[in-house]
């Protein structure tokens, strides 16, 4: 069995090359600018007030507008660093938010959403894959496809609260 020293020092060799470092900057780099850009294009919306960077294993910000914030709900725009994909959650503030709110997708037509695991941990009421290879390369498109997602989620759950 391998030891922690084991793992550190691969680690260590790992990040010699740059090639971690250049690509986890890369992914940071893009989240902070996509943040940026909902903060500028949805004024109103209540942004999370820093960006996430997680322990690379997952990413994220927080948007969340009026309706849904005053509903406990929020949208996380999440990066699945081992899944190396964005993915959009809606989640609750609380427990107790997620189950009603659960319970009220269930009751009405999700178009087509299918509801999260309830097992423990598990923090999101729903969570869509946005791109299952995103390509950094053209960074615009990608944030374009972003925000599209978000969009057509929010405007949904705004109908159901509604």
């Amino acid at each position: 069995m391998r030891s922690l020293n084991d793992w550190i020092y691969d680690y260590g060799e790992q990040v010699k090359t740059g090639e971690i470092r250049e690509a986890y900057q890369g992914i940071m780099n893009f989240m902070a600018q996509l943040r940026i850009y909902f903060k500028n294009k949805y004024p109103s919306h209540h942004i999370s007030s820093s960006l996430y960077p997680g322990q690379m294993d997952i990413t994220f910000f927080a948007v969340a507008p009026k309706l849904l914030h005053d509903n406990g709900l929020k949208i996380m725009i999440m990066y699945i660093h081992e899944k190396t994909r964005f993915e959009v959650w809606l989640v609750g503030r609380n427990q107790a938010i997620q189950n009603e709110f659960r319970q009220l997708l269930k009751e009405n037509d999700t178009n087509n959403y299918t509801l999260s695991s309830t097992a423990d941990g598990i923090r999101s009421i729903i969570e869509i894959c946005v791109d299952e290879h995103p390509d950094f390369e053209y960074q615009e498109e990608l944030i374009k496809r972003i925000d599209e997602r978000v969009a057509l989620l929010v405007e949904d759950i705004e109908k159901l609260l509604r």
